[in-house]
């Protein structure tokens, strides 16, 4: 368990490979005894949670915890309980897939960030799939939070148009959006305006330049 910033465990052991823990939050706290009983050798081991972005977590990070571990998520309650095999998910996705997950799950709506309207789940798992620089990208992110590079956020951009638009061929999404919105017959002058976009019957609008 966690207090503050100390961790301790029952029965008592060695704690200084995990402590000071500075996690806020009882889902990467989880990840840390995880972490800890992997290095004091356990091999199977069992999380209790009904938590998505707990799972998602788990996922992201169990390949980098090393080879021939067996990882289960004990996941939901009553008739929706059911045991996952988050190792076997891993495996199945590869590295880098699993390196870039916590990063698409926040892109695309979790606890703290809102959700794309409009958009299924398999819908977003096949462009993914078929979007290797999306992975990159969401790669670096990972590694560099605070590094968003203009070719990261294009990515993210042509990532988001694809979502609406599967045939789109255009690269900025306040023309993506004026497309859309343009095919039933609609008048552009009907269409809400964007921070920093100049909406013209006769122009397109300029690239917002944050999502």
């Amino acid at each position: 368990m966690t207090d503050g910033t100390g961790v301790s465990f029952k029965p008592l052991s060695e704690t200084s490979a995990i402590a000071p823990c500075n996690h806020k939050e009882a889902n990467t706290s989880m990840m840390v005894h995880v972490t800890n009983a992997v290095h004091r050798g356990y091999k199977k081991i069992q999380i209790k949670s009904a938590d998505t972005d707990l799972a998602v977590l788990i996922v992201s990070t169990v390949s980098e915890l090393g080879g021939g571990l067996e990882l289960w998520v004990a996941f939901g309650t009553g008739k929706d309980f059911r045991l996952i095999a988050v190792h076997e998910i891993a495996e199945s996705l590869g590295p880098m897939r699993c390196y870039a997950l916590s990063k698409f799950h926040s892109l695309m709506g979790c606890d703290t960030t809102s959700y794309f309207q409009h958009t299924g789940k398999r819908i977003v798992w096949k462009i993914w799939k078929l979007s290797d620089m999306l992975t990159t990208s969401l790669c670096s992110l990972r590694t560099d939070p605070k590094n968003l590079q203009d070719n990261i956020l294009h990515t993210v951009k042509r990532f988001v148009i694809l979502l609406y638009d599967m045939t789109s061929s255009v690269e900025c999404i306040d023309a993506a959006r004026r497309d859309l919105f343009l095919r039933n017959g609609r008048k552009l002058s009907l269409l809400p305006p964007k921070k920093g976009s100049s909406i013209s019957a006769h122009s397109p609008p300029r690239c917002s330049k944050f999502l």
